[in-house]
C-alpha cells in the first residue's frame, strides 16, 4: 500500500458504508477500466502506509468505512470517474 500511495498522483477517500459486494465490484471495474485502483483497508494500515507520502495530511479523514480510490497518471481522471459511478449509486459518499 506504501509503494501504490507514495506513486499515487491523486487519491480520493471514500465513505462505502451500505454498499453491496456487487456494487463495489462495480465501481471497481469502472475505475480498473481507466488504469485505476480502489482499495479498501484498514484505517490503521492506511494511516501508516501514508506516512512519508503526499496522503499524510489526510491520514485524520481515515475514520469509519473509507474506500481509497488511487490514480496514477491523470491526477483529476480518479475524481471524475468517482463522480461518474456516484450518480449511479448514491449510497457512495
Amino acid at each position: 500500500m506504501k509503494g501504490r500511495l507514495s506513486r499515487a498522483s491523486a487519491v480520493v477517500l471514500t465513505d462505502y458504508k451500505g454498499m453491496t459486494v456487487a456494487e463495489l465490484t462495480s465501481l471497481r471495474s469502472l475505475l480498473r477500466s481507466s488504469s485505476l485502483e480502489y482499495s479498501v483497508v484498514k484505517n490503521t494500515l492506511a494511516k501508516i502506509a501514508s506516512q512519508d507520502t503526499g496522503m499524510a495530511v489526510a491520514a485524520d479523514s481515515l475514520k469509519g468505512p473509507v474506500g481509497i480510490a488511487i490514480g496514477y497518471d491523470d491526477p483529476v481522471l480518479v475524481l471524475k470517474k468517482v463522480l461518474e459511478f456516484k450518480k449511479t449509486n448514491d449510497k457512495l459518499r
